[in-house]
């Protein structure tokens, strides 16, 4: 049985992998997920008229998107000394903030409105 050990830079890349992954991929997926589970419960909420389903998907979706948005803004900071790279930690970071907007408008807009507004 062989053992795989880690040395510290392949760690590192891993990490840093990670953090690509989870800062461009994270926050966006959150929202599409937000925006779609919240589409598909709108008649279900209309017909009972409870509207705790479409604001749970909130409660899920936000810390997710949020995860996601650290997770860039770790990949710009590491990035920031790379040449090459340090724009797509900006970008990354700014689908990032984008994506955890639409979701907070999103709810904003569930308030008022309500499921059959």
């Amino acid at each position: 049985m062989t053992s795989t050990v880690l040395k510290s830079g392949d760690l590192s890349r891993a990490r840093r992998r990670w953090l690509l992954l989870s800062g461009l991929v994270l926050a966006p997926v959150a929202w599409a997920i937000h925006l779609g589970a919240a589409a598909a419960l709108v008649p279900l909420a209309c017909e009972r008229g409870e509207e705790l389903w479409l604001h749970l998907t909130t409660v899920v979706a936000l810390p997710l998107a949020l995860t996601g948005l650290v997770c860039a803004r770790r990949l710009a900071r590491t990035f920031a000394d790379e040449p090459g790279n340090e724009l797509l930690g900006t970008l990354a970071t700014a689908l990032a903030a984008l994506s955890v907007a639409l979701i907070v408008v999103e709810q904003l807009v569930m308030f008022p409105l309500g499921p059959c507004g």
